[in-house]
């Protein structure tokens, strides 16, 4: 069963997040780390990622975020608020990965 948890995540560096740029540096509950885009998908309109940061135990937890732009247009990550879509995500995750 796949649970997904909320974090506090802040993108360290300003860039565009797309499929061509796989990597980027994130900050999750105050800790540097790299996070590995998996997915971007399209529903109604919005963005969203699919992306994995690695736990350094042979592990990584999957997490998503909506995409949004900020003021100097680079791209932000953002909690899905709309159950709706959280619930997509997660089935097209389970699907991913089963």
């Amino acid at each position: 069963m796949l649970i997904l948890k909320k974090y506090s995540i802040i993108i360290k560096e300003r860039e565009v997040i797309s499929v061509e740029n796989q990597r980027f540096n994130i900050e999750i509950d105050g800790v540097d780390k790299v996070a590995e885009v998996l997915k971007i998908l399209n529903i109604d309109n919005r963005e969203y990622v699919i992306y994995s940061v690695d736990n350094g135990d042979d592990s990584s937890d999957i997490f998503t975020s909506e995409i949004i732009k900020d003021e100097e247009g680079y791209d932000k990550l953002i909690d899905i608020e709309d159950n709706k879509v959280k619930q997509n995500l997660l089935e097209i995750i389970n699907v991913m990965f089963s």
